[in-house]
């Protein structure tokens, strides 16, 4: 892609999925280019097809000194400007079939590989959503667990509440049948001293 003029970079990252064979695909209706033999091309591969047709004659009503038609169709149509600069300067009919040929073919192998690069990023694009996944998987058992231990806390937590409560009430009744033990001896005692 280090080939790619900034304008083709910018149109490929809009649609990446057959982006350069898109590029032979027809043009919007009215912006078809327009041989003043009255033929008319709405694609690349029909504009070579015309001028693979064309005598020099055609090419030079269309490329003049003041003016290149088919660099401007190319550029501004196409969106082609590495394709369209390359023409630019090119007033034989052979030469411009030969480099507008060469760019097609370069279209379809970029494509060709582009395509294959996507079916990779494609698979490790799944993999590492497969990954996030997984990942967020442990995260939810990880707070489950979390969840779990904390539960286990506060129930831990409760009962040594709750012994504390029951020692407390021990003590309590311990007292309680101290007192009274007491309470009992000292009426025994008075009893007998009586």
């Amino acid at each position: 892609m280090k080939h790619l003029t900034k304008a083709l970079k910018l149109r490929y990252e809009k649609d990446k999925e057959g982006y350069f064979s898109n590029l032979l695909k027809d043009v919007e209706e009215g912006k078809q280019f327009i041989f003043h033999n009255g033929k008319e091309a709405h694609n690349l591969l029909e504009f070579l097809e015309v001028l693979r047709k064309a005598d020099q004659s055609l090419v030079n009503e269309h490329v003049t000194d003041n003016r290149n038609d088919f660099y401007n169709w190319i550029k501004d149509v196409i969106g082609d400007e590495e394709l369209a600069e390359a023409i630019r300067n090119v007033r034989m009919r052979a030469d411009i079939i030969y480099l507008i040929e060469k760019r097609i073919e370069w279209y379809k192998k970029v494509d060709k590989k582009l395509k294959r690069l996507g079916n990779k990023k494609d698979k490790i694009e799944k993999a590492i959503e497969r990954i996030e996944k997984a990942e967020q998987e442990i995260l939810n058992e990880e707070k489950k667990i979390e969840q779990k231990e904390n539960n286990l806390s506060k129930i831990g937590k409760e009962i040594k509440r709750i012994e504390e409560i029951k020692a407390k009430r021990l003590h309590t009744l311990y007292s309680i049948i101290t007192i009274i033990l007491l309470i009992l001896i000292a009426i025994v005692l008075i009893i007998l001293t009586n």
